[in-house]
């Protein structure tokens, strides 16, 4: 009778432990679900690996691997892969635990995978880079027209030595406006090119990560690209 008294409590407080940790394994759980619909994957899987720490659960492992594979965190992935690799014979999720839809918010996630911001950014750098040396050339070819106007006008004052500048700056203006012109084409298609990427392949759910900010200016010698920011 005596031993029966003592047990009892043990094994109250030990339901009682086991009650509390499959409440926060659902509210973290849920947690975990929640921020995974609301795309920061890497919250979600740190939270995923709580719920999996309260009650062990190969379901919380899993949705961890894919929100750290969706963060683009492969050391998480590979730790929690080896975690769940040493558990192969767990149980599954009990269904208290459960979220309420668990499966659609990873379908759905899966299907908006793109291509990351920095292929946009090097878009838009490579862009910029190209429309600066375009700008340059079409100086560079103007200033060549205007020294042949020039030449014509001191040929016509007499001025022996205008006819062979004039031959020289007419040359340079010609092969200026040619490679002006395919300047320009490689500018306007990098151009669109890069429209086309950030509209339709670029994957820009990533809020913490600042885009860059291309300048273009001139310092009094020459024109100037600056870029500001991370790729």
């Amino acid at each position: 009778m005596l031993g029966s008294a003592l047990c009892a409590p043990a094994r109250a407080d030990g339901e009682g432990v086991a009650a509390r940790r499959k409440a926060l394994a659902a509210e973290r759980y849920d947690q975990a679900a929640t921020a995974f619909e609301a795309r920061d994957y890497r919250r979600a899987g740190v939270l995923f690996e709580a719920a999996h720490v309260a009650v062990p659960s190969q379901v919380a492992l899993e949705q961890a691997i894919r929100s750290y594979e969706l963060a683009k965190r492969p050391r998480d992935v590979e730790r929690v892969r080896a975690e769940l690799a040493g558990k192969p014979g767990e149980a599954p999720e009990p269904a208290p635990v459960e979220p309420p839809q668990p499966a659609p918010a990873v379908a759905r996630a899966s299907t908006s995978d793109g291509l990351p911001p920095e292929v946009f950014y090097g878009a838009l750098v490579l862009t910029a880079g190209m429309a600066a040396v375009t700008v340059w050339s079409a100086s560079e070819m103007y200033a060549a027209a205007d020294d042949y106007e020039r030449a014509l006008r001191d040929g016509e004052a007499g001025d022996p030595r205008a006819v062979g500048h004039a031959h020289f700056a007419r040359t340079r203006a010609q092969a200026g406006e040619t490679r002006t012109r395919l300047l320009l084409g490689a500018s306007v298609a990098l151009g669109v090119t890069s429209g086309l990427l950030g509209l339709l392949w670029t994957d820009f759910d990533h809020p913490d990560e600042a885009p860059p900010v291309v300048q273009v200016g001139s310092d009094g010698r020459g024109l100037r690209v600056q870029l500001r920011g991370t790729l």
